[in-house]
């Protein structure tokens, strides 16, 4: 990622205004992560990194955290319905969905449909309202134009993370450090 990211332009933005977020709404510096519910380092970034961030960073209200889709098909192709499931969580209602979103870092093959719908009812997710979501399908596109995102910002792997600046009065982030 590194070396795919030296060359990023510090005008490179990133539109948070459908992503899932954490931490003060005008907080300045703001994470942005790119990441794959399935992906072996994720899912350890979930279990080792993310609980310090949240202690040291976002509760204390020092940064405002944005998660973004990135499921790497040719890699975890079963991780497309996690992220259509979450996203459909999200449109239900914001506290759920991060009930859900907890849930759903794990490894391949334990995103099956019967699986995801389980760990929806945990969540307090009516899954009746998430299924007719799902059906529909609108949710795959935006979750394919965040992968997009990262792949031109440089990510060529999960997760990917960019620090930035939040533009005052936008919905977008000034990157100003690929991580």
């Amino acid at each position: 990622l590194a070396q795919d990211v030296s060359s990023l332009r510090q005008s490179e933005m990133i539109d948070v205004s459908d992503a899932p977020a954490r931490g003060p709404e005008n907080a300045v510096v703001t994470l942005v992560e790119f990441s794959d519910y399935e992906c072996p380092y994720c899912v350890r970034h979930f279990k080792q990194t993310m609980p310090q961030i949240e202690e040291n960073f976002i509760r204390p209200g020092k940064i405002r955290y944005v998660f973004r889709d990135f499921p790497i098909d040719n890699l975890h192709p079963e991780a497309i319905r996690a992220h259509e499931t979450a996203r459909c969580a999200l449109e239900q209602d914001r506290a759920k969905y991060w009930r859900l979103h907890n849930s759903l870092f794990s490894a391949p093959g334990t995103h099956t449909k019967e699986q995801l719908e389980a760990r929806a009812r945990e969540a307090g997710l009516d899954t009746g309202t998430l299924q007719a979501c799902l059906a529909t399908g609108r949710v795959t596109a935006g979750i394919r134009r965040s992968g997009e995102k990262a792949s031109s910002l440089g990510a060529n792997g999960t997760p990917a993370f960019f620090v930035g600046l939040w533009e005052p009065g936008s919905t977008e982030v000034r990157v100003l450090e690929a991580i």
